[in-house]
Order: structure tokens, then sequence, then C-alpha cells
């Protein structure tokens, strides 16, 4: 997991994630209204929201 800040803000950043086919992204951000935990923002105890979620690449692990 990495984050940047959006230059010229301060309540954006970018969160580059790592993860295996199927990983609830969206849940693990906001927290699913509570159901899930932790989430990105019941660690910083704020609202956390995705406002672009985007797929940079993909890894084929399986046929190696």
């Amino acid at each position: 997991m990495e984050i940047e800040k959006v230059e010229g803000s301060s309540n954006y950043y970018l969160l580059h994630l790592c993860t295996q086919a199927g990983t609830y992204i969206k849940e693990f951000v906001h927290g699913d209204l509570g159901r899930t935990n932790p989430s990105i923002g019941s660690m910083l105890r704020c609202r956390a929201e995705i406002l672009q979620l985007d797929v940079t690449d993909v890894k084929m692990d399986l046929l190696q």
C-alpha cells in the first residue's frame, strides 16, 4: 500500500494498492457503513470515499 497527497489539495490522496482478485476495495476504503473493519476511514477516524477507482496493472501468476 502506498499513499500520496494530491498536489494543491488538503483533503485528497491517491491510494495505490496491490491486492488479490476479489478484494473489496470500496469496503476497505469506506468501511461499508461500519460493516468492514478495519477500513481506511476507521483507521484515520474520518469519512473516506472513493472518487475514482482504476485498475492500473494485472499480473497473471497462474501461468507460471
